[in-house]
């Protein structure tokens, strides 16, 4: 396993990132819990993510980075970059992400989602004393064993090539590729770049469903023209202001996309079984 990280494993769990927040006083900086299943598995507003045993690479990471709070947003970007970085290392497929923490592939023209990131964070005197992070990455499903289709579809590495992956490869390339960029990240560097670089929603026309205390707020509507050093989407409305989104819920109405190519090799480390 990737040296520097604490890991607990679990064959069955209601919840990693729940698990991990009750105990989040006892376990050090980078611990990581990972489980086969979860029976309570959350997603992003409150929806429920489950998938069969042993087919997802499910894992919640525990820090205490004493951050600054307003850089909080920079560990949901780092998140999501090592996540596309490792699923297209293993894979040699184009993983992008959709903003804000949505990791997604464009097949035949459509989109389809591979996983999703979730972040909670405690805060002290403006200090981010705490942050839980959990991914949720669909890897050997079978097509059958995929969501029913929603707005955005459901993909596995498995359903896209026919081929069974290696969880535990995964997972190493993951908390590696995650400590890179948190260290870069320690010495002020904002992950905004390599987030941008491979984020689908950028150059397209979106409607932004703004939340506010969890609950929508209203909504923006307009072109996506890049993210902000905090990781705020930027967006263009018809009357030509820009508009930044901190939070929120954001469907893709088409139009030009910018294309983002983020292919990679396995460089001779063979992540199938």
């Amino acid at each position: 396993m990737e040296q520097g990280w604490t890991i607990h494993r679990f064959e069955q769990i209601d919840s990693t990132s729940t698990w991990l927040k009750d105990r989040a006083t006892l376990e050090p900086h980078k611990t990581a819990a990972v489980a086969d299943f979860q029976s309570a598995g959350r997603g992003r507003l409150g929806r429920q993510w489950i998938a069969p045993p042993g087919t997802a690479l499910m894992v919640s990471l525990l820090l205490h980075p004493n951050w600054q709070v307003e850089r909080g947003p920079w560990l949901t970007m780092i998140a999501g970059v090592a996540a596309a970085e490792t699923l297209a290392y293993a894979s040699g497929l184009n993983i992008q992400l959709k903003w804000p923490n949505d990791v997604v592939i464009e097949l035949g023209g459509e989109l389809h989602k591979m996983g999703g990131i979730l972040q909670e964070v405690e805060t002290d005197n403006g200090r981010l004393t705490q942050a839980i992070i959990g991914i949720g990455l669909n890897i050997n499903m079978n097509s059958a064993d995929l969501p029913p289709a929603t707005h955005t579809p459901a993909c596995s590495l498995k359903s896209i090539t026919g081929n069974l992956f290696d969880r535990d490869l995964l997972l190493d390339q993951l908390l590696s590729r995650f400590d890179t960029h948190y260290q870069r990240a320690e010495q002020n560097q904002s992950p905004q770049k390599a987030w941008q670089k491979i984020l689908i929603t950028l150059g397209k026309r979106v409607t932004a469903t703004v939340m506010r205390d969890g609950n929508p707020a209203h909504k923006i509507e307009g072109i996506a023209t890049g993210v902000d050093e905090w990781g705020r989407l930027l967006i263009e409305t018809d009357s030509g202001k820009v508009e930044p989104v901190v939070a929120g819920d954001v469907t893709l109405r088409g139009g030009t996309s910018i294309q983002n190519t983020h292919k990679s090799s396995t460089d001779g480390t063979d992540f199938t079984d």
